[in-house]
């Protein structure tokens, strides 16, 4: 079975030992059926990592956020605790 197209409607095609020389060679193909459709590709692949990356982003917040909270609970009892016993009639 051939490993690329040859044709302009014919797509090479990718059997997972030859990405680099699929990757070059789709992104000339779908530059030459309209430049829009790679635009469109692009710009797609860009939005997808920008949600990912913004939903990291929250996550993140998150988890750092509720670790602070926790810290900060925890500093206070701990305080709370010394005070008590410090003046404490045992």
């Amino acid at each position: 079975m051939d490993k690329e197209g040859g044709f302009v409607n014919r797509p090479p095609l990718l059997d997972g030992s030859n990405y680099d020389y699929w990757k070059s060679h789709m992104s000339v193909f779908l530059k030459s059926i309209e430049s829009r459709t790679w635009k469109a590709i692009d710009e797609s692949i860009t939005s997808v990592f920008n949600i990912i990356f913004e939903s990291v982003l929250f996550i993140f917040d998150f988890v750092l956020f509720n670790i602070i909270s926790f810290l900060e609970v925890f500093y206070f009892n701990c305080k709370l605790f010394n005070f008590r016993n410090k003046y404490s009639k045992d």
